[in-house]
């Protein structure tokens, strides 16, 4: 028996792409804004309407905008406090000419016999007259130039390329859809960039009576507790790191940490917890939304881009970090811009990529702790 349908007859039939998207569930990116936060700037990958080398050869940003739909996709954990980006020291000099590299010292104190009778100038006695040398330290940083996007075929920085004639037919714009992913693209290099940084600290710590990574042999036999943050504290304050203003150290740990120090029952008796997403610490209009807990000496947040690594059993270690300020040095030359190749096949592909220029280097890593857990 012969049906009228889709099968039989499919030249009355088509499929419509909604015009609205879904959202691609992104991290916040935390690391980024405290970067961000610390140079006062929002460092956006933006594009004025059009892709191209200038507006009469450019691409127009025809169809229906696609950034909005995206507005709400990143994990809304964290407004950090503002004091926690203390932890990047911005070096104002870079990319004043002449010079790519800037050096910031730092005094190495020395000298020694901090006793009274080491220091006693008896009578009769004569006081030397031969000079100590006063030390000192230098960390460097240099300006150097990023780009993105990356590709890992060609293992290198390449561009977004946009045909002109297919973006005027396209449901959604082209050119706003790749700005989405290039401010998605300089976003992620910043954050993973800083939180390994941050994740660099002279000193690792491990739970329990675990002393490496490999000891861990399978998924939470080597979790997060309450006594692995007190040590944290401790060895900062040991190294005479200073606090942040309202003195308190800040530490960032994963989801999975999270659950697991809150878990931990020795925890409860030291530790403010959030309640129902607020700060017990601070007053209402300070709700700082990826606050995890309050201990003495630390404020502990959120962060879903911590560095991981695999152990030599395949178990994946997490690296949660805590610092105080001055880890990082870091400043800007460019701040980061849109720029399209000339070569433009006569206006009808739009080749772009993001640039900045900047420098960053690790300050001092005694100043950072590391928290490995599985």
């Amino acid at each position: 028996m012969a049906i009228l349908n889709r099968a039989s007859l499919p030249e009355e039939f088509f499929d419509v792409t909604s015009g609205r998207m879904l959202l691609a569930p992104e991290p916040q990116y935390p690391f980024a804004w405290l970067l961000k936060a610390a140079l006062g700037n929002a460092l956006m990958a933006s594009m004025p309407g059009f892709a191209g080398v200038n507006a009469a050869r450019g691409i127009p940003g025809a169809g229906a905008a696609a950034t909005p739909w995206q507005a709400m996709a990143r994990l809304g954990m964290a407004t950090v406090d503002a004091a926690s980006a203390q932890a990047f020291i911005v070096v104002p000099e870079l990319g004043k000419s002449p010079g790519h590299t800037v050096r910031i010292n730092r005094p190495r104190y020395g000298s020694g016999g901090f006793t009274l009778a080491s220091r006693e100038i008896t009578s009769g006695s004569s006081i030397s007259q031969t000079g100590i040398d006063i030390g000192s330290e230098q960390v460097t940083v240099t300006l150097k130039r990023y780009g993105g996007p990356y590709d890992s075929t060609q293992s290198a920085v390449a561009p977004f390329v946009i045909d002109k004639f297919d973006s005027t037919v396209a449901l959604h714009s082209l050119v706003d859809y790749v700005a989405l992913h290039l401010q998605r693209d300089l976003d992620r290099l910043l954050d993973t960039a800083m939180a390994a940084f941050l994740a660099s600290g002279s000193t690792t710590l491990w739970p329990q009576a675990f002393t490496t990574d490999n000891q861990s042999q399978a998924v939470g036999d080597l979790p997060m507790d309450i006594d692995m943050m007190f040590r944290g504290v401790e060895t900062l304050k040991n190294a005479n790191i200073p606090t942040f203003a309202d003195g308190s150290y800040r530490a960032f740990i994963s989801p999975t940490q999270k659950r697991q120090i809150m878990g931990d029952p020795q925890a409860a008796g030291f530790t403010g917890f959030d309640i129902n997403g607020q700060n017990p610490v601070t007053s209402g209009s300070s709700i700082e939304n990826s606050f995890v807990a309050k201990i003495p000496g630390c404020k502990i947040y959120e962060a879903t881009t911590l560095p991981t690594s695999v152990n030599a059993q395949s178990v994946t270690v997490t690296t949660g970090v805590m610092f105080g300020p001055g880890m990082v040095a870091c400043g800007m030359g460019a701040l980061p811009y849109v720029v399209a190749a000339n070569e433009d096949n006569y206006g009808e592909h739009a080749k772009v990529v993001h640039l900045h220029y900047a420098g960053y280097n690790i300050a001092d890593n005694r100043f950072a702790v590391q928290l490995h857990t599985s």
